[in-house]
């Protein structure tokens, strides 16, 4: 009975003194909170955060640091907590292509009084990368004036200036495209200028060369009218006593020479001469031209080779008016009461020659006449020449091609 008494004595207590271990042990898990889950859940968020950053104490040591701090330096890792950051980031750092920025992060990381820092700085290895580092201060105290450690953050800007070095690649372009196009502008507006210029010139050209032609015009016109009209009237003063009707004769046909020549002039003032659709046979035109000056009594033998053919009225005028040219310049100059005019067209080319037997002269001086037989020659892309023998007779020889556009029109027209 003794020793179950006791056995039940020793039993209570032990009960009683566990039940007390108990309650004191939850008690100071409670006051101290030994199973608190803060720690543990600021680990996870920091860890999901993109920004990398590490804790220093005072002391410079590694007290923590997320996963995006440890991808950015692999070297570090969980041995090196409670380490000094001095003794491990100068290795990481002598790693990398030493740069300024890169001595700036040496720098703030080994300095531990350096509580305030904003500023980029470039990593070359293992890739080149960008960031942002940030240094900001854990204080402690009423005043907030004991330090406790710092925390060094670092945000990855490499897309960023990866978009800005493109932007700026891409604005040197377009910088670059802008001068260009100003340079091309600057071409441009000096290229419209001349152009005005080469168009002033143009138009002074054509200019002169109307007055040119209106007086080539006139000068054939009023010639060769008042050389016929001066040969009737000296033809009809010497009949006037002998044979007053040939007299009266002569002065009819100087009248109707004097209108005809009016009327050329005025038509050269107006610039009338219509080009007709039908074409013009030379052998007509120039039997008319030999007929005037027959009709002043100027001997005039006309001879026509392979003229059979129509061509434009525009060629046509252009013959008649160099052919009316030279036999005015033979009466007028040359003083010639004999002209002979051969015309002929040979392989798609028109010959003309016309010989006097007037004063021949033992230099040739052209004059407007002369030079402006030369100059409708030319541009017909023709030539043309002339010869004395010094002392009698004169000739003008001129040969005009027809051209494609003449060629056409003959071919139509037969």
């Amino acid at each position: 009975m003794h020793l179950v008494f006791d056995l039940t004595n020793n039993l209570m207590i032990f009960g009683i003194l566990l039940t007390l271990g108990l309650n004191i042990m939850a008690l100071v898990i409670y006051k101290y909170r030994f199973l608190n889950i803060y720690p543990v859940a600021i680990q996870l968020l920091m860890n999901q955060m993109s920004e990398a950053f590490i804790v220093l104490d005072r002391e410079n040591r590694i007290t923590n640091f997320n996963h995006s701090f440890q991808q950015i330096f692999p070297q570090i890792g969980m041995k090196d907590l409670d380490k000094d950051i001095r003794n491990i980031i100068s290795v990481i750092l002598d790693s990398n292509e030493i740069e300024e920025d890169t001595k700036n992060l040496k720098m703030v990381l080994e300095d531990s009084s350096l509580i305030d820092f904003n500023g980029e700085i470039c990593l070359v290895k293992p890739q080149k990368h960008y960031y942002i580092i940030r240094v900001n201060p854990v204080m402690e105290g009423r005043k907030r004036d004991k330090l406790l450690g710092r925390i060094v953050t670092m945000i990855d800007i490499t897309k960023r200036k990866e978009l800005l070095s493109t932007l700026q690649k891409k604005n040197n372009e377009i910088e670059e495209i802008n001068h260009k196009v100003e340079a091309m502008n600057e071409e441009l507006i000096a290229g419209n200028r001349h152009l005005y210029e080469y168009a002033q010139i143009l138009e002074n050209l054509a200019i002169s060369r109307e007055r040119l032609r209106f007086a080539s015009e006139v000068h054939d016109a009023l010639g060769h009218t008042l050389i016929l009209v001066l040969t009737l009237l000296q033809v009809a003063k010497k009949e006037a006593a002998i044979n007053p009707v040939e007299a009266r004769i002569k002065l009819s046909e100087a009248v109707s020479i004097a209108r005809n020549g009016f009327n050329e002039v005025k038509k050269s003032v107006v610039g009338s001469n219509k080009e007709t659709s039908n074409g013009v046979f030379l052998s007509d035109i120039m039997e008319a031209l030999a007929q005037d000056f027959r009709n002043s009594g100027i001997e005039v033998e006309l001879s026509l080779e392979n003229v059979i053919r129509p061509v434009s009225f525009q060629l046509a005028q252009e013959v008649m008016k160099l052919g009316k040219e030279a036999m005015t310049n033979s009466v007028r100059h040359g003083r010639a009461d004999k002209i002979q005019v051969i015309l002929k067209l040979v392989h798609g080319v028109i010959k003309l020659f016309v010989f006097d037997n007037g004063q021949g002269c033992k230099q040739i001086k052209p004059g407007f006449g002369l030079n402006g037989m030369k100059r409708r020659v030319e541009e017909l892309g023709g030539n043309i020449s002339f010869g004395s023998d010094g002392t009698h007779g004169f000739h003008v020889h001129l040969e005009i091609p027809l051209g494609e556009m003449e060629g056409d029109t003959i071919a139509v027209l037969s």
